[in-house]
């Protein structure tokens, strides 16, 4: 993974519909969404990851945006 780089839509699409990932690449990935500011992105990576404790953290931030998931 490039550093600072985001997936295009259709890799973004690709990745989160394959039945084989690794776990960290992809939290790495919602990382990187959630820091450019796109939540949304963020959790879709985090949710495939299974990453419970980095969707908690989303949570003050969804709900004061008002974007709850």
């Amino acid at each position: 993974m490039a550093k600072n780089k985001l997936l295009t839509c259709l890799k973004k699409r690709n990745y989160l519909n394959t039945p084989v990932f690794e776990r960290k690449e992809c939290v790495k990935y919602g990382e990187l969404f959630q820091k450019q500011g796109f939540l949304s992105d963020a959790i879709d990576f985090f949710a495939k990851a299974e990453a419970k404790e980095k969707l908690e953290e989303l949570l003050p931030q969804v709900i004061t945006e008002g974007d709850v998931f």
